[in-house]
């Protein structure tokens, strides 16, 4: 992934100079905060409180924004963290509920 967000980054640099860089790096920031506010709020919180978890964690990994290619993986990575996790959740429902079958079957109650 780093290569093309040199790419993408020396094309935008060509283009735009230092601003452009400036402006792609706050898109990239804003958009992994949109992510992550959508992903909480979908699938876990309500609105409100996903946007304050979501300004808080990206406020505490503003250290970590700088412009250089990993900044561009940012939008990815959320995406693939909240996968994983609704994958899980998923997952351990499913087999709650196949455990849930087992037990109400039994001949032998506990």
């Amino acid at each position: 992934m780093e290569w093309p967000a040199q790419l993408l980054m020396a094309v935008t640099y060509d283009h735009a100079g230092w601003i452009g860089l400036s402006a792609l790096g706050g898109a990239t920031v804003v958009l992994t905060w949109g992510l992550l506010a959508w992903c909480l709020g979908r699938y876990y919180w309500s609105a409100w409180l996903a946007m304050a978890v979501a300004t808080l964690c990206i406020w505490f990994a503003s250290i970590h924004f700088v412009m250089r290619p990993h900044l561009l993986a940012m939008p990815v990575l959320v995406v693939w963290a909240a996968e994983i996790v609704r994958a899980t959740l998923r997952m351990l429902s499913r087999t709650n509920s196949k455990q849930r079958r087992f037990n109400s079957s039994s001949v032998y109650p506990l």
